[in-house]
């Protein structure tokens, strides 16, 4: 009865929330004001086509732990979705925002290597796209002559990179979880197992949904 009595004195600033109908009857039963839950927010997450002649490159990174056990890959696909290659590397103990840079690294790097020169790079790390647009931005010392020789090559093509919500990079997301048993850097060309079945419902156009 204290108990009940405290939560009662309470329940007009803090009222319960309702996630079912047994929820609501507990609630109810100590005297607790009920406040029902805000419905999610369902947004399309798309995966769309580049125009010719652009190859569209999605990145992503995986880190078990901050720092932990990280990877990162890649999918590069042309203007009809057809896979074109794609690369995955385990990168040791390290950070989820290093993962992301050498991720883009990489991307940049076997773009240049294979001499495509119209570049889509799409990843679902905003932090990261936001430091490969800002110049005066300083990586750590371990991969400082990457990042200058990366934007040395991105001044050669004509590039283009833009944001996309994880639910529709989920290619990408495939390719680091299959970096963190690959040692060394390793190209793929052709499509692993683990991504044949995303890389068919990204072409045809299926979506993804994000709820928040």
């Amino acid at each position: 009865m204290s108990c009940k009595s405290y939560l009662r004195s309470w329940s007009s600033s803090c009222p319960g929330s309702i996630y079912s109908i047994s929820d609501l009857r507990i609630l109810k039963a100590i005297g607790i004001s009920a406040n029902n839950c805000r419905a999610p927010r369902i947004t399309q997450v798309l995966w769309l086509l580049p125009i010719y002649p652009f190859i569209k490159v999605n990145t992503d990174r995986l880190s078990k732990g901050n720092p932990g056990e990280a990877a990162c890959g890649g999918v590069f696909r042309d203007h009809s979705g057809k896979f074109l290659g794609a690369y995955a590397v385990s990168l040791g103990h390290n950070t989820s925002f290093y993962a992301e840079i050498m991720a883009i690294i990489y991307a940049i790097n076997q773009a240049a290597q294979r001499g495509w020169k119209f570049i889509w790079l799409e990843s679902d790390s905003q932090a990261a796209l936001s430091c490969l647009l800002d110049h005066s931005y300083k990586p750590p010392w371990c991969i400082y002559n990457e990042w200058i020789n990366c934007h040395f090559l991105l001044s050669q093509i004509s590039f283009y990179c833009s944001h996309i919500f994880r639910e529709g990079n989920q290619v990408a997301d495939s390719m680091a979880n299959v970096g963190l048993s690959c040692p060394t850097f390793t190209w793929f060309a052709y499509p692993p197992a683990q991504i044949k079945e995303i890389l068919f419902k990204n072409r045809w156009g299926f979506p993804n949904f994000r709820f928040s």
